[in-house]
């Protein structure tokens, strides 16, 4: 029970769903006592100054929001982003990606590296679409196709294409891997 628990928690804050609204937007019995333990955790936390792991990104997120100084002094001091594993971010490290690199410029100087297809953490509040509607969110993206595996058999890549084919993806993100 704690793990699952700690898991809705978890995924809320990585959602950026404050405890109000897990409260309020619960569909069934278990998720609203789960939501409200969210709540009276989050008053144990702030009673106790605390943070946990997850608030760590989200209160940098809340923090950057409310004050325009603080995030034009960190958009001013960093010119170029790298942001590795691209296609496991959650929508807190989006936002703050986003507000970080808004910054910079008229065009951000954003570099990240991902693969739509490798998704692995959206257990731990990864969401996909994120990385799909890179070319979206950003202007003047280039996207370089990374298609040559050199890790792997020819038979292996044939099959992974074989699964990937069936995913549903836009022009720019379809690829043929090969070996």
């Amino acid at each position: 029970k704690v793990k699952k628990i700690r898991s809705y928690i978890s995924n809320w804050k990585n959602k950026a769903i404050s405890a109000e609204e897990a409260v309020a937007s619960s569909k069934f019995a278990d998720e609203r006592e789960i939501a409200k333990m969210y709540l009276l955790y989050q008053g144990m936390l702030k009673e106790n100054n605390a943070l946990d792991f997850d608030d760590l990104l989200s209160v940098t997120v809340q923090f950057l929001k409310r004050n325009d100084a603080v995030r034009k002094s960190y958009q001013e001091r960093f010119e170029y982003y790298f942001v590795d594993e691209y296609q496991d971010t959650n929508p807190v490290q989006f936002d703050l990606i986003k507000l970080l690199s808004s910054g910079v410029g008229t065009s951000p100087k954003i570099t990240v590296v991902g693969d739509d297809d490798q998704s692995i953490y959206g257990w731990r509040g990864a969401d996909i679409s994120i990385i799909r509607r890179f070319n979206s969110d950003y202007r003047n993206v280039e996207i370089v196709k990374l298609e040559q595996n050199y890790r792997s058999s020819a038979n292996i890549v044939q099959g992974a294409n074989s699964l990937i084919k069936n995913n549903v993806r836009t022009k720019e993100f379809q690829k043929n891997v090969f070996s």
